[in-house]
């Protein structure tokens, strides 16, 4: 499918920086070469009269994704001074979907259809002290370098319907010593890591990057100290050497380990299960701010048969860490969830 963008000739400077900063986002400066965004530019800076009415067409190869048909107008007259105008204008203020495909390419589509956001807010609390969970799933999101890490993990009780989440996330040292000192983290996630660190949501490691031995050590904190035993835990093998998880064999079972492929193919039915529990309520994560952050933070990119996969917003600096973990513990609960109701 390819989106057709058109500029006149004359556009400016700015005009571009505003279309690949808004349309585009930070996507252009890891999908596209150097040679690519220089062209590209060309073609912005080329008018040499501001009453050129040429026009030029760049075809992008990509995907299509539905934003709502006001978001994008095209003007009629191509007469028209700075016709891309309009498109960029509606950009800033309402943020259109223009979404990165599979193959790292970039569309646009004008449907009537209104996007939504995964993340469904949800106050629903317990006492999970009180409840005592006994056995449950897990699932953890391991960063490549100095973002964060998530685990969760997923319990039941018998006779409740309702699905009990405990979180934990990780970040570097290195990371929460910066934001103290020039406050970059803060401004680009507009998280209070800190904070987070301090009520025992969040916890650092030592130095520039995570140690993905946290994982292990954290469901192994929730069986010894807190009497909570993860019988499957579910994991993207792209992050996981296979020291790591002959450790996770060694000491949960040979049979744990869940490999859960990051694609439409394997997320798409778990995480519209997932959305619908969220919506009913049935998910309890107590609120977890961090959680909650990550889950505002994920959208979805669908493809055509309306197959869906987790993505991050139009900023790239977001933080969905903590829903991947989410989506894993799930599916390793829906598709082990005969085992875990025969030892609730």
């Amino acid at each position: 499918m390819q989106a057709l963008f058109c500029a006149r000739r004359e556009a400016t400077q700015d005009l571009f920086a505003q279309i690949a900063a808004i349309i585009l986002g930070g996507r252009l400066e890891n999908c596209l070469e150097n040679n690519t965004l220089v062209a590209l530019a060309d073609i912005f800076h080329c008018g040499k009269h501001r009453n050129a009415v040429l026009l030029e067409f760049v075809f992008i190869e990509g995907a299509v994704v539905s934003v709502p048909g006001e978001t994008v107008k095209f003007p009629d007259d191509h007469a028209i001074e700075l016709p891309l105008f309009a498109v960029v204008d509606h950009a800033l203020k309402i943020r259109p979907l223009v979404r990165l495909a599979a193959d790292r390419a970039v569309g646009v589509d004008t449907d009537d259809h209104e996007p939504a956001p995964f993340g469904i807010h949800n106050d629903f609390e317990a006492d999970l002290e009180k409840l005592h969970l006994r056995y449950g799933v897990g699932g953890f999101d391991a960063a490549d370098s100095v973002d964060l890490n998530a685990a969760v993990a997923l319990g039941m009780i018998p006779g409740d319907p309702h699905i009990y989440a405990r979180a934990m996330f990780w970040l570097p040292e290195d990371v929460l010593a910066a934001q103290t000192t020039d406050g970059n983290r803060r401004e680009r996630d507009e998280a209070p890591y800190l904070l987070w660190e301090r009520q025992g949501l969040l916890r650092s490691y030592p130095g520039s990057k995570v140690d993905k031995h946290v994982f292990l050590d954290w469901f192994r904190e929730l069986r010894d100290d807190d009497d909570f035993y993860i019988i499957y835990i579910a994991y993207d093998p792209w992050h996981i050497d296979d020291t790591l998880l002959r450790e996770f064999k060694q000491e949960f079972g040979e049979r744990c380990m869940i490999p859960v492929r990051q694609g439409s193919l394997t997320l798409s039915a778990p995480m519209k299960e997932l959305k619908a529990d969220l919506a009913a309520g049935r998910i309890v994560h107590n609120n977890n701010p961090v959680l909650q952050m990550c889950l505002t933070n994920t959208e979805v990119l669908a493809d055509t048969n309306g197959n869906i996969k987790p993505i991050k917003g139009i900023d790239l600096t977001q933080r969905i860490d903590g829903t991947i973990a989410l989506i894993c513990a799930y599916i390793a609960l829906i598709n082990h969830y005969d085992d875990l109701q025969a030892v609730i």
